[in-house]
């Protein structure tokens, strides 16, 4: 996942009127954990 991707799916979901485009979507998910457990095993 990348910021670019929800930013994405949040811009449609705007445009399906199911969220305000007023809404933080970026409190909604992090990115803490991505690619954590590839850099462990190297």
């Amino acid at each position: 996942m990348t910021t670019e991707r929800w930013q994405s799916f949040f811009n449609k979901m705007v445009k399906a009127r199911v969220f305000k485009p007023n809404t933080n979507y970026k409190d909604a998910f992090t990115l803490q954990f991505v690619n954590k457990g590839k850099q462990a095993l190297l």
